[in-house]
């Protein structure tokens, strides 16, 4: 999908709408930076606040109350033209694929409450990063010193605070298609707090699948939101990866594992992963990377995809 003007998107979803003064409020001890009016189409933005982040290269979270379910289709291009065209301008995040919050649902392993507890809402707190809000013509999208992790960082701490309102139900992350309720995600910083480290797991889902006819596909979703600058005007999304293995022969625990510990990698040293590298992993043996431009299953992106280097090849994931 198009990047648009936005470089991060999450959601909180609302078992009803809510009152911008009340959003306002919950978000008193950020450093407010104005107030907006909606836009024409609730797709595009409604009503919203603005949030100082980096203001030393004009950076912003904005946050828009949208009185309108998820929309988790495109829409059709000739009789919902503003939706089709929200989408295709990046206004439900930089790298959204239609389907995000099907698959967040059915994929909900850390809270699995998600799976149904996200059916019934009615509007949703949208919060996105951008450097342009108020910028003169021209100005860079990415600025310098661009730190994703920074970014999803300060929104992490943003839904905090917007969990706390009565009519909040949730979390969503529509470009890792993570669902989270306040008291799972709280645990889950605590967690990488402990373990100084960043907590990935609020940012990036970890997906299982049965292959046929005995084996697993286990992937990440979301990775793209750790990326990089590659050259002026151009980002280098960071690959996801994609874990195919027998399924009686390996723990998913440890599969789990090996996929964040390559995101990890992947993240501090680049694409430097080539066809055919192979990789200690689970059952302490070699696994075999492939590069793929297309994935397994949906959405759209580009993988790192590991196999026991001594095991069959298995395909047909469902």
């Amino acid at each position: 999908m198009p990047r648009g003007i936005y470089t991060q998107c999450v959601c909180v979803l609302l078992k009803e709408t809510v009152a911008l003064d009340a959003v306002a409020d919950a978000l008193k001890t950020f450093s407010l930076k104005d107030k907006h009016a909606a836009a024409d189409h609730w797709a595009q933005g409604g009503p919203a606040v603005s949030l100082h982040f980096r203001p030393e290269v004009n950076g912003a979270a904005l946050v828009d109350v949208v009185d309108h379910v998820w929309p988790d289709a495109m829409g059709n291009p000739k009789n919902e033209t503003e939706l089709f065209s929200a989408w295709t301008d990046g206004h439900f995040g930089p790298i959204t694929y239609p389907g995000s919050l099907l698959r967040a649902m059915q994929q909900s392993w850390t809270w699995k409450e998600g799976r149904t507890a996200v059916e019934d809402h009615r509007a949703f707190l949208r919060i996105r990063t951008t450097y342009t809000l108020g910028a003169a013509p021209g100005a860079p999208l990415f600025p310098e010193g661009w730190d994703t992790v920074a970014e999803l960082q300060f929104l992490t701490k943003v839904v905090r605070a917007l969990l706390e309102l009565p009519q909040a139900i949730c979390y969503f992350n529509p470009s890792g298609e993570v669902l989270l309720d306040l008291k799972t995600m709280q645990a889950q910083l605590a967690s990488a707090a402990e373990d100084n480290q960043v907590p990935v797991d609020l940012w990036v889902n970890i997906r299982r699948y049965t292959m046929e006819p005995t084996g697993e596909l286990m992937d990440t979703v979301g990775n793209g939101q750790l990326n990089a600058i590659a050259s002026v005007g151009a980002v280098d999304d960071l690959r996801d990866v994609e874990a195919i293995y027998p399924a009686e022969k390996y723990d998913p625990l440890d599969v789990h594992y090996f996929l964040r510990d390559l995101t990890q990698y992947l993240y501090e040293k680049g694409d430097v992963i080539r066809d055919g590298h192979t990789i200690n992993g689970p059952g302490d043996i070699e696994w075999e990377a492939t590069l793929h431009d297309e994935p397994v299953t949906p959405p759209k992106r580009r993988t790192v995809r590991v196999g026991p280097a001594n095991g069959e090849i298995i395909t047909g994931a469902k």
